[in-house]
């Protein structure tokens, strides 16, 4: 927004104008985060120094507050897919179970 426009609208304009702003800022901020995440996850994971490098996960320590929509999608996706682990899992160890009795039952 230009001085002049600043000037000539309303308060509600203004408004308006200052919330879209802030949230586009905000979500520039978010991508950046994310992309220095990667990156430093990347180069952690690149290095050859340390045997077990440590990750900073910097979204879930630092800034909960920032991220709270996205980290409950995370956590609702985490779980789904360990929910799905444990089924597979599961579903392992009962196939070896009937294996093991019907390969008794043949001999």
């Amino acid at each position: 927004m230009k001085p002049q426009e600043f000037w000539n609208s309303t308060y509600r304009d203004t408004k308006l104008y200052v919330e879209s702003r802030s949230l586009q800022l905000e979500d520039e901020e978010k991508n950046n985060i994310w992309l220095m995440e990667n990156l430093g996850n990347k180069l952690i994971g690149a290095g050859m120094t340390a045997k077990n490098p440590k990750n900073l996960n910097l979204v879930k320590e630092i800034y909960k507050d920032l991220f709270k929509e996205e980290l409950a999608k995370l956590n609702v996706y985490e779980r789904k897919a360990s929910e799905g682990e444990d089924l597979v899992n599961l579903m392992l160890e009962l196939t070896e179970e009937l294996r093991q009795e019907t390969s008794k039952e043949d001999k």
